[in-house]
Order: structure tokens, then C-alpha cells, then sequence
């Protein structure tokens, strides 16, 4: 996964040899950092305050009366050793030490998400081509679609998931072209761009 000032150098070598990318490094930052698209979709998705690396994240969000975040940077969650979910503000600078080791850097900052009460097992990822919303169950849910017409960019992924409350969320935003499959095959990814 490129960072946002490496892929802005790989469409400036692409448009050197005669070239066009499909994403530009606008569209490719929009749906990589979780603050190029929050404001978009900020009733859809967790509540979230953003920092830069060195802030004291854990006296802020005291101070804001928060007892727990889940914790990522820009781009990625901690998927291992324990997680990116925080239940005590204490343990926060582990999980950003957790972090630099198995990702090598935070990237951008740091975002502390509001802590929703999920319904296990029900994140799906949907993808968005050109305008038009691909998914793998049936039927399309409105959320994505808003989605679709409100992010400007020609091929992103975007991660639902079910409230306890029975309404959907949207958990991520990111670029298609480096989205993993997660509930996808093979197969059914290669018909989006038939």
C-alpha cells in the first residue's frame, strides 16, 4: 500500500512516459486518509477527533469525557497483538507503539473513533467503479450509494457495518486499487470491470 506522497510520484512517472492514472493523487488521498472523507460522511459514520502523532491523544480525550476509542492512524488499524479498540485511555500508547512496530510509521496522524455498538459479523465491503456501486449480497444499501455520489473518485472501496440500533455505518473509506477482497473472490472482483 503506497503512501499518499508515493503515489503522487507515481503518477507524476506515469504522466512523464505518456501516460494517465485512472486515480489521481487527489481522488487516492480522499478515500486513503479517514479526514479526507469524514466530512462528507460524518452523519454516516463514528463520531471521530483527529491528532498528530506527538499529541497527548489520551488527556484529550479525557478532557472530552471519553472512556475508551477505537484507535488508527490515517490509513490502518492495528489487526493484531490485541487491536486498534481501546476500553482504557491508559492503554493508548501502547497500542501507538503496537502500531509503529508492525506498520513501520504512523501515517498522517491519528484518529480516535467514537466506540458504536456493532452487531458482530456484519461488515461488508462494497465496491464503487466509475460511478456505480458493486456489491456481493443482494441488493444495494442506500447508504452505499450515497456514498457512491458523494465521494469523488473513480474506483474506492466502502466497509458497512450493522448498529446494535439496526441502522448501517460506514467503518472505512479506502482506494480500490488497494482494498484487500476481504468477503470478495477473485472471480466476482474481476466482474466489476466488465
Amino acid at each position: 500500500m503506497l503512501t499518499v506522497p508515493d503515489y503522487q510520484r507515481l503518477t507524476e512517472s506515469i504522466t512523464r512516459l505518456g501516460g494517465t492514472s485512472l486515480t489521481s493523487a487527489g481522488e487516492y488521498k480522499l478515500c486513503h486518509y479517514l479526514p479526507s472523507w469524514y466530512s462528507l460522511l460524518v452523519e454516516h459514520t463514528p463520531k471521530t477527533l483527529f491528532f498528530m502523532e506527538t499529541a497527548n491523544v489520551a488527556a484529550a480525550l479525557q478532557g472530552k469525557g471519553w472512556t475508551g476509542c477505537f484507535l488508527k492512524d490515517y490509513v490502518k488499524s492495528l489487526s493484531t497483538e490485541g487491536g486498534s479498540l481501546v476500553t482504557s485511555l491508559d492503554k493508548i500508547p501502547e497500542v501507538i507503539r503496537k502500531m509503529k512496530k508492525y506498520r513501520g510509521m504512523i501515517e498522517g496522524g491519528l484518529c480516535a473513533r467514537e466506540i458504536e455498538d456493532f452487531v458482530p459479523a456484519t461488515e461488508q465491503r462494497h465496491f464503487v467503479f466509475k460511478g456505480k456501486v458493486h456489491s456481493v449480497s443482494d441488493g444495494i444499501p442506500e447508504l452505499v450509494s450515497l456514498a457512491a455520489k458523494v465521494i469523488k473518485s473513480p474506483f474506492f472501496s466502502v466497509d458497512i457495518v450493522q448498529r446494535q440500533d439496526g441502522s448501517l455505518r460506514i467503518v472505512e473509506l479506502g482506494d480500490g486499487q488497494v482494498s484487500d477482497l476481504k468477503n470478495w473472490s477473485p472471480g466476482q472482483f474481476s466482474q466489476i470491470f466488465k
